[in-house]
């Protein structure tokens, strides 16, 4: 290499030689070998050993390796010299080798996406300083990304990275700058910082290179464009760079050459994009099994999802741009600074590698079998015909829209959080996205604060699979924001108002055989087991849950949709349809209580007895319907009942609301004989219950729980047609960052003074 150094020292090599291409600043353009021996040539120079060294140095040197070389040791002389990296060339200066950047430029690129997963690892930490660290590391991220871009213009493309988590940011950034929330407003400094640093490492070489060509006495073509930028310049006017100007047919065997590396930087890019999930499961299942914490396994799947599929974009761009707008072949070379395609070439190699052991351990080929099955069940396919297929699916579904949600989460007693980072649900086939509107706080959300988990799964629930933390939230209405591949043609629609039934249900117990589905033996509720709940900025939810509403009702009103479903799955479940004047007895004026009131009326009973303590609530009663109110306290319910049915004949019906020891016995003593006491009410405890209540009247006692969906389809069509008014019992509309203190609370400590809270989701 002294050598070569020697012989083509900067002496020699700029020595002024015979211009090959088209004029510029310094002494004119030459892409070959030759250059070098020019000045010999001018000399007279035509030695027999001359010759021959000639010939075996252009045979065996590369261009590239003088250019470069040549363009280190002087300095950018040629305008077109400066398509390469000028810092490197600066810093290489003293060697006397050929300043190849990649090295460099994969050496910083990787520092940078190491600091960039460490930046996220701490974002999703919840210590007091984690902020403060994610700051730091994303500053050190931008600052190696902009050194590896000052190395090679590509590196440009890492801003993508911090673009992306910017851009999820400005939706909340009014609320932000509003609440001077610190700590989002340090990452979002950070962010900053690190784009602008990698910003500069694209414009600090345009500047000298401007300041040293845009002279008076000198000026270029590129000096007045806007921007005005060498780089662009150099490569449209010397290398022919632009879209589509490199496919022609003498290049083919270009393409070809970069065929390979290209499909695998595709493939590889998509499969983080658009499978992340699967990969997760897929890498960290032997650790999910052996790890029994629940945070620590959603706090790494969420790191793993986020810094793959944000790594995974820009890798995808310079491929899109190397085929399309520039020298194909370079990505062999240039690829070496993007991690991603190296991770999933691992990750695939140690899948088929896991595959391979599973078949050495079997001792039966038929179990051997099985396990290379179910193997490749779990990996990620790495076929990039497959890949690509999985982009016919709506935008929408893929990582790359992927956004921070927000959402109420249930973590144990008295214990429920706001969480900002939520990772939103895919909508698959079958399902519709719901971005919520209103949200109910009923008695079952009080007992889970008071005394739970209850509902709220301990332990992974056998249909959901999920256990707690869990958004909570089953009593709501909302807009459709997405449909599921073959919905297209089930009615459903984006923009429609909806009432969600938050039954969850196994659809095999013996229960669900029988269309009992909402006493399914594995059964729950969206926002109680898991699923998903309605106080988050959006659910995905199975298209049959979702009740399109009536344009005369509106969205507050249909998140009532849910209680007014109990009562009316409980009216229906009594013998009233038999009954050619019911006179009906309620005992409780809460939410429940005040729904079956409403549906009573609508089905039009006669008479409608309310039994209520509270003052409060007893009036809430009037307003809804009940025709007679009476205080247990003051007067003996059973006699007076009889008075109010008219003296003749007591109350058919009862239905118990309350669920209380002291209803249970009045319940079954107010009815007539063979009249019927529907059990509406949840009991927390055994009460005393004396079967002979019942025996001496021949009465029935029928137990209801929920709704089915000729429930909800019965209120909506009340609701559209005016039979149900309900509007009254809402008594209170509150921010969700404000549930535990305006709407727990509230109802616990003025439970008297509210009938029904909603959540406003969409109230600042």
């Amino acid at each position: 290499m002294n050598v070569l150094k020697t012989y083509f020292s900067p002496t020699r090599i700029s020595q002024p030689a015979v211009p090959r291409g088209k004029a510029a600043p310094g002494q004119g353009y030459d892409t070959s070998t030759q250059i070098a021996f020019d000045q010999d040539q001018a000399k007279g120079s035509s030695s027999f050993v001359s010759k021959a060294i000639e010939h075996a140095v252009l045979r065996l040197t590369r261009w590239d390796a003088i250019y470069f070389a040549s363009s280190s040791w002087r300095g950018p002389l040629y305008e077109q010299e400066w398509a390469f990296s000028w810092v490197f060339s600066r810093l290489s200066s003293k060697t006397a080798n050929a300043p190849y950047a990649e090295s460099s430029f994969a050496f910083l690129s990787f520092l940078g996406c190491y600091c960039y997963v460490k930046a996220i690892e701490n974002r999703f930490h919840r210590f007091a300083d984690a902020y403060q660290l994610d700051a730091c590391w994303t500053v050190a991220a931008g600052l190696f990304f902009g050194l590896a871009t000052t190395m090679r213009t590509n590196g440009l493309l890492n801003g993508i990275i911090f673009a992306w988590d910017i851009y999820l940011v400005l939706p909340r950034l009014p609320q932000i700058l509003r609440n001077r929330n610190g700590e989002e407003i340090t990452r979002l400094f950070a962010t900053l910082t690190s784009g602008i640093s990698i910003a500069i490492g694209f414009t600090l070489p345009q500047i000298v290179a401007y300041t040293e060509y845009c002279t008076p006495n000198n000026t270029r073509p590129w000096c007045t464009a806007f921007p005005p930028s060498i780089y662009s310049f150099v490569q449209k006017e010397y290398w022919n760079v632009g879209l589509f100007r490199y496919w022609t047919l003498n290049n083919l065997p270009l393409f070809l050459l970069a065929a390979p590396l290209g499909y695998v930087m595709i493939a590889t890019a998509l499969s983080a994009l658009l499978q992340t999930e699967k990969l997760y499961t897929s890498l960290a299942e032997k650790k999910i099994v052996e790890t029994q914490n629940p945070h620590t396994i959603e706090r790494e799947r969420r790191i793993f999802v986020h810094v793959l599929s944000r790594l995974a974009v820009p890798q995808l761009v310079l491929v899109g741009l190397a085929v399309t707008s520039f020298h194909v072949q370079i990505l062999n070379r240039i690829s070496s600074g993007y991690v991603v395609w190296y991770f999933m070439l691992a990750v695939w190699i140690q899948m088929d590698s896991d595959a391979l052991e599973t078949v050495g351990e079997g001792s039966a080929e038929d179990e051997a079998n099985a396990r290379i099955r179910e193997k490749k069940k779990k990996r990620a396919p790495p076929v990039l015909l497959k890949t690509i297929c999985t982009l016919s699916s709506p935008l929408p579904n893929s990582a790359l829209c992927n956004y921070e949600m927000r959402a109420a989460r249930y973590y144990g007693k008295e214990d429920i959080r706001i969480v900002e980072d939520l990772e939103p649900p895919v909508c698959g086939k079958g399902q519709v996205k719901v971005e919520p509107a209103f949200v109910g706080i009923c008695g079952t959300d009080l007992h889970e604060f008071l005394g739970g988990p209850n509902f709220a799964p301990i332990d992974p629930h056998p249909v959901t699979k999920e256990k707690i933390p869990i958004t909570i939230g089953h009593e709501f209405s909302g807009t459709i924001k997405e449909l599921g591949p073959d919905l297209e043609t089930s009615g459903l629609q984006i923009g429609q108002k909806c009432a969600i039934q938050p039954n969850i249900y196994c659809s095999e117990c013996a229960a669900c055989k029988t269309g009992a589905e909402n006493a399914c033996l594995n059964g729950g509720f969206v926002g109680l087991s898991g699923g998903g709940g309605g106080m988050s900025e959006a659910v995905v939810l199975p298209a049959e849950t979702c009740f399109p509403l009536p344009e005369t009702v509106d969205l507050d009103v249909a998140a009532l949709v849910e209680p007014l479903a109990v009562a009316w799955h409980a009216v229906d479940a009594s013998p009233i349809a038999s009954l050619s004047e019911p006179r009906c007895v309620v005992f409780g004026g809460g939410p429940i209580g005040l729904a079956v009131i409403q549906v009573l009326r609508a089905r039009k009973a006669k008479t409608v007895i309310c039994v209520e303590v509270a003052q409060r609530r007893q009036e809430f009663a009037r307003d809804f319907g009940a025709h007679h109110v009476i205080d247990p306290t003051k007067h003996d319910v059973v006699s007076t009942a009889f008075e109010l049915c008219g003296g003749q004949q007591p109350p058919d019906l009862a239905f118990d609301c309350a669920g209380v020891p002291a209803t249970i016995e009045t319940a079954c003593k107010v009815i007539k004989s063979r009249g019927t006491v529907v059990n509406v009410a949840i009991w927390e405890k055994s009460v005393p219950f004396q079967p002979n209540w019942l025996v001496f009247r021949e009465a029935h006692y029928q137990a209801v729980l929920g709704y089915q969906r000729k429930d909800f389809q019965g209120v909506i069509d009340a609701l559209g047609d005016g039979r149900i008014q309900p509007r009254q019992m809402i008594t209170s509309r509150i921010r969700m960052d404000r549930l535990v203190e305006d709407g727990y609370w509230a109802l616990i400590n003025e439970k008297d003074k509210h009938v029904k809270i909603l959540v406003d989701m969409k109230a600042k």
